[in-house]
């Protein structure tokens, strides 16, 4: 009975109504990562009602790109752990689904161990290598310490998570992440204000609030995956890491992986080249940023509840079916976004209000905010060709348009710009960046999505 049940809701990516269908793939994943984004901004929310909030949001700025790089090594071991495990159940191999959730879990741990040792012995030459602003330097230090010791939270959690959804278990990785991001709301303003008789620790205590909220969603999800889940046992005694599954585990999460560290090395670079200009414009890109993610990720949850409708449907060799999927997933980015890119223009003065601790940053801001939100046009195109690339295993034009976006196009023109016209002019990178990876790989993904058929199909 359940298989037949198993087999119906597989069928409907094939043939239930379309736009429900997408519905109901797509909200359930855009909830959770709109989820993680107030991870990113409930602590620059706070930390600006500090003392030298300035340079403590510059800090936090520093820090992003390290967090955006410990995300793509969770991602990485998580992703490629939940589709081996997915397979591997398919198949009733039993033996395998173990050792596949066992070295995936056991790479987590070496990861965590790995940021630990960076966290603790190369934070502070981090900073030393962007700025001499004592202050920066101390207040980043701190954070990036805890972030990184402790970093064994989000990294366990990630893979428990993937593995757990594996099984189709949907809800209990969605409790976590409420569970982690509750906590992180509730003790931030104790943490970093003093409330009652809980100390007053400024950013230490934001980074604090930020770790115990991601550890106890990882004891959540661990208490779950050894406990409750029954069809998957995670044991180190009995599988041995296994060096052919590591590197399977590790190919199959590459494409994420990449997504994301490419998105760390242009923060980095973006955060070098800001400061020539001053500390309070790296805190703005910080912020910015982190509000742009905040769409994007959104962007991101739809575009992995459509992948699956788009593989089954190319599968399938349901042509039509497909390019609507896309089409509507195409339409349904775009105007989320523009409703994004309404809402900076409408709504700037309470967005910047949530933020802003000075003048100068309040001037800045209002330049660099909307000058983001031009890129909000072009990023919901980019993010479902990217995907519907993936769902058609073309893979290396995915990865191309990750790193065009924010690499090859977006930190050129932010030096070119900043040269030419000044720190005012460099906020358009991110426009001209996505419009121009939009330019590039439009006419690429027309071709090849009605090429693909004749050839694979």
């Amino acid at each position: 009975m359940s298989q037949e049940i198993s087999q119906s809701k597989t069928e409907r990516l094939g043939t239930g109504p379309l736009a429900k269908l997408l519905v109901g793939m797509c909200v359930p994943p855009m909830f959770g990562m709109l989820v993680q984004a107030l991870y990113n901004i409930v602590d620059s929310i706070y930390i600006s009602r500090i003392e030298d909030s300035e340079k403590a949001l510059s800090a936090l700025s520093y820090v992003f790109p390290v967090q955006t790089c410990i995300t793509a090594f969770s991602l990485c071991v998580a992703m490629g752990t939940s589709i081996l495990v997915s397979k591997h159940l398919g198949e009733r191999d039993k033996e395998q689904t173990n050792s596949v959730a066992t070295n995936g879990f056991c790479l987590a741990i070496i990861n965590a161990i790995f940021f630990m040792i960076v966290g603790i012995f190369f934070s502070k030459l981090y900073f030393s290598m962007f700025t001499n602003d004592t202050d920066i330097i101390r207040y980043g230090t701190i954070y990036m310490r805890i972030i990184m010791t402790f970093s064994f939270g989000v990294l366990i959690e990630a893979t428990c998570s993937r593995i757990i959804q594996g099984t189709g278990n949907m809800k209990d990785p969605l409790i976590s992440q409420m569970i982690g991001v509750v906590t992180n709301i509730v003790l931030d303003p104790l943490f970093i204000f003093g409330i009652g008789f809980f100390p007053k620790l400024g950013v230490t205590g934001a980074a604090i609030a930020t770790v115990i909220g991601q550890i106890l969603a990882m004891l959540y999800l661990t208490r779950i995956l050894f406990t409750k889940t029954e069809n998957v046992e995670i044991s180190i005694r009995h599988n041995k890491l296994n060096r052919k599954t590591i590197g399977e585990i590790i190919q199959l999460g590459l494409p994420v992986f990449s997504q994301e560290f490419f998105t760390s090395i242009a923060g980095v670079l973006f955060n070098g080249i800001l400061s020539m200009y001053s500390a309070t414009a790296i805190a703005v890109y910080g912020i910015g940023y982190k509000l742009q993610q905040l769409l994007f990720l959104l962007v991101a949850g739809m575009s992995l509840g459509g992948l699956p409708v788009l593989s089954y449907n190319f599968g399938a060799k349901n042509k039509d079916r497909f390019l609507r999927c896309l089409k509507y997933l195409l339409i349904a980015s775009t105007a989320l976004l523009m409703i994004g890119l309404l809402a900076f223009h409408v709504f700037f003065n309470q967005i910047v209000g949530l933020f802003a601790t000075s003048t100068e940053m309040e001037e800045i801001a209002q330049i660099a905010f909307r000058s983001i939100s031009f890129s909000f046009i072009f990023i919901g195109a980019n993010t479902i060709i990217m995907v519907a690339f993936q769902s058609v295993g073309r893979y290396i034009p995915s990865l191309l348009i990750t790193s065009f976006r924010v690499l090859v196009l977006a930190i050129p023109a932010a030096w070119i710009l900043g040269k030419a016209f000044g720190l005012d002019a460099i906020w358009l990178a991110f426009a001209v960046g996505e419009g121009l990876c939009c330019a590039i790989f439009s006419p690429v993904a027309y071709k090849i999505f009605h090429s693909v058929w004749n050839t694979d199909n």
